[in-house]
């Protein structure tokens, strides 16, 4: 499971200096309304979000725009390396 002061960290610097984000995307609105999502976390007006059915992962801007999207160990390492981290929050 991510570690919530990693999310905000990355979530943040990702508002800071959004061409940090570089992963395969083709950026759309998203329009479930959040019914199968429930949120990981927020900052800088992102989201992470995860699928209650399928467990995958997906970040959206303030507008409600995916930006990347994937597995949860691939989102774990995209807000690794946006918050600057080495290695997990958790083991510290």
């Amino acid at each position: 499971m991510l570690n919530e002061k990693l999310i905000s960290a990355a979530l943040e610097s990702l508002a800071k200096n959004p061409e940090n984000l570089k992963m395969p995307n083709i950026p759309l609105p998203v329009m479930d309304a959040g019914v199968f999502w429930n949120t990981i976390g927020e900052g800088g007006g992102y989201k992470l979000e995860q699928n209650m059915i399928t467990q995958h992962c997906r970040i959206l801007d303030r507008n409600g725009i995916r930006r990347a999207w994937g597995s949860e160990a691939a989102m774990e390492r995209l807000m690794m390396q946006m918050a600057g981290c080495e290695r997990s929050l958790d083991t510290e």
